[in-house]
Formats: structure tokens, sequence, C-alpha cells
């Protein structure tokens, strides 16, 4: 049992256990607070680069309850969790300190699962961590671990009680708040699951990709306005350099979010067949060779030697480029660059890979891939990856639904879904 004096910090263990539990619970604030403010602005959280582990699981359906960020409505769990902590003090009536209590333990019961709940998607499901998101569901479960544990569980004293004052917490209500917190928690992971917002960001610039009125096979197009060309037979492509249409992708092999969009442009190609090629740019997110980067986060380390394989095999054997990019980009993570070298050793062999690997033609592309993603961050001011030019239309991200990728086929290209 528990009594509080006075609302204010002093040497009794309770309310140094109450200032512990105010002090994680304002540091949960600061975190979701702020991971709440990047979700609305639609910017980066800091130490969460393009396309990084926590930037994948802040825009995951995970992170978002029917639209709403997550994060805003832990912000508004810690808050009132916060504000009932100073109606525990011993000049606060017993009525509305027992009010503060029911309140309070509901807030923790909640904070407590939904730490265990979020951890264990990004480890279970997500297979990536968000350092942020941890650091505030560790100050989240920490303090109601401890307003739990120093709650005055017991029997209400006696009316004939000379101390009438003391609040306690009946073991059968705490049951009744489990349940309520266990309640909130289901239609918190029911409203995730069911979440259908979009994963990439669509914005249409001036002059996205111009074109020959004919293809033909040296088939030349023009990017951005006609800063940038490429001549089809001289990068790497799916599908035919006569194709009638052309989109252009950039893409790191160490991104997630490329892994997704891979496989989207392979089913996309195959379905329109020689009405469609698709140009793949290289572009690591890496600041050895990005000048555009900021920083390399670890996801991406060594993006940049996995690019230079990959347009070496490219360029030594342009037929074998496809199952290069499916051993890199089919698994969940990409291959130990060791593998991923000794696998492009076999595709084309060691001595044509060592020699292709010197070629100045694979720093040329990879500049000019960097450069239209300079150009992308500039003037539409998004860093996310991949990025795919479809007419004079620019969008970042991967699909969660393909469908929405043959939407933006059909309305910049005219290519229709064949029954």
């Amino acid at each position: 049992m528990v009594e509080f004096k006075q609302n204010s910090c002093s040497d009794v263990p309770s309310f140094r256990a109450l200032c512990i539990v105010r002090s994680l619970v304002a540091g949960a604030i600061a975190l979701t607070g702020y991971l709440a403010w990047a979700a609305i602005r639609g910017g980066a959280v800091l130490g969460c680069g393009a396309s990084s582990n926590c930037d994948q699981v802040l825009k995951s359906k995970w992170g978002y309850w029917f639209g709403i960020p997550v994060s805003l409505i832990a912000l508004v769990v810690y808050g009132t969790f916060l504000v009932g902590t100073f109606w525990l003090g011993g000049n606060v009536p017993p009525r509305k300190k027992r009010f503060a209590w029911n309140v309070l333990i509901v807030c923790a019961f909640v904070a407590f699962g939904a730490a265990l709940w979020f951890v264990g998607l990004q480890l279970a499901v997500l297979h990536r961590i968000c350092p942020l998101c941890l650091a505030a569901h560790a100050c989240g479960l920490s303090a109601a671990a401890m307003l739990i544990w120093q709650a005055p569980h017991g029997n209400p004293p006696q009316q004939s009680s000379p101390n009438k004052s003391i609040v306690n917490v009946n073991w059968r209500w705490t049951r009744n708040h489990f349940l309520v917190a266990a309640a909130a928690l289901t239609v918190l992971g029911f409203g995730q699951s069911l979440d259908r917002r979009q994963t990439q960001l669509a914005k249409r610039v001036p002059t996205g990709i111009a074109a020959e009125p004919r293809p033909k096979p040296d088939w030349q197009i023009q990017i951005l306005d006609g800063q940038f060309q490429l001549k089809l037979g001289e990068v790497p492509l799916v599908g035919r350099t006569d194709a009638k249409h052309v989109i252009v992708c950039l893409l790191d092999y160490t991104c997630f979010a490329c892994r997704v969009m891979h496989g989207q442009l392979l089913e996309a190609q195959a379905t329109y067949a020689n009405d469609l090629a698709i140009v793949i740019l290289p572009t690591p997110l890496d600041l050895s060779c990005n000048p555009a980067v900021k920083q390399t986060y670890p996801a991406h380390v060594n993006a940049c030697e996995f690019a230079r394989i990959g347009l070496a095999v490219w360029r030594a054997e342009p037929t074998a480029f496809g199952r290069f990019g499916d051993f890199v980009l089919a698994p969940e993570s990409p291959p130990p660059l060791r593998e991923t070298r000794r696998f492009a050793a076999q595709l084309v062999g060691e001595q044509s890979l060592e020699q292709r690997l010197h070629d100045p033609w694979i720093e040329d592309l990879i500049k000019t891939g960097t450069a239209i993603y300079q150009q992308n961050l500039t003037k539409l001011g998004n860093e996310s990856m991949p990025q795919l030019i479809i007419g004079t239309n620019v969008t970042f991200g991967a699909f969660r639904q393909i469908d929405r990728l043959y939407g933006l086929l059909a309305d910049h290209l005219g290519l229709k879904q064949k029954p």
C-alpha cells in the first residue's frame, strides 16, 4: 500500500519512482512527438535515410492505423499518462486520485502491450528495426512496469478507518483495466492490418522522358527536359531496344523497396512484352559514389560495389544481366558481396568480369543515375527509392499493389492490360 502525502519529489522511495516514471514518459512523448511530426510532414527521420531499415518500418502499414500515424496515437496515450501522474498527490481528493489510478493503469497496460506488439512486428514480420521506435517503446514499457508495480493494490480502507485518504486499487478492477487495454490493442492491430495507404508518391515533372517519334535499334531517349540522354543499346534494359514505350527506373541493389519494385517491373514488362522496355539505372544510396546522399546507412554499405558488379555483368554479357538482378534482388536481403561477385564471375567469367570492372563506362553511368537522383531531390524534394520515370510522372517508392503501376502505364503511355 502506498500513501502519497505531497505532490512533489522527496526522499520517499515511491516518490522517487514517480519522478522516474514522469521522466520516462516525458522521454517517450519527445520521441513519439518527433516521429508524429515527421509522419505528418512527410519528411525523413533523423538517422533514417531513404529506404533504410527504419524508414521501411515507419512507412509500412504497421506504422498507421486507418491512415493515422500510430505515433500520433501513442502521443495521446503518453500525454494522458503524464498528466495523470500529477493527480496522485496527497492534496488531491481521494475520488480524483482513484480516477487517476484507473486511467493510469489502463494507459500503463496499453503502453506495455504496445511495446511488445511493435517490437514483435519489427522482429518477426518486418525483419527491420527502427532505433527511435525502440527507444520510445523502452521508455514507455519501463514507465508502465514501474507504475503498475507501484500501484497501491489492495482492498479499499473501511469507512471507519483513520486512513480514509489512502487510495487502493482493487485487484478485480486491475483485471478490468487489463481487459480494456487488451481491447484497445486489438482495435489497434485490426486497424493496422486493414491499412491501404499508398506506399509510393507520384509527382509530375514538366518533361520526364522524351523520345524520337519511331523506335529503332539505336533509339535515344532524353530525360528531364533533355538534361540526360541515353541510347537504349548502351544501357541496361529489360525488354527490346525498339519497344514502343520506355520507362526509366533508378534502383539500389541494397534497397528493400527496390526489391519489391524489381518483381513488379518484371511482371509489367512480361505483360506488355514488345510494347514496353525498362531502363535500369543502378543508383547507390552510398556516399562513396553518390554525392547526393548525406550519410551511408548500414543497409546501404557496399551499394556502390553491388552497382559496379551488376553493370560489369551487363557490359560483359547483357543477356546475363537479368539473372544477376534476380540473384541479388529476389531474396529479402542482398547476398554477401563476396558471394555476389562469385556468382557474377560464374555468369560472365572471372577474367571478363575483372576487365569490365575497370571500364570507365561503369562510373559514368553511375554518375548519370546519381545526377538524375540529385535533380529529383532538388526539384521534387524527395529522396525515396526506387524512382520510376513514366512519361511526365516520377514515382518514389514501390507499389503496394501492382494495379497502381498498371494504372500509371495506362494513364501516361496508353498501355492497356491484355485480356
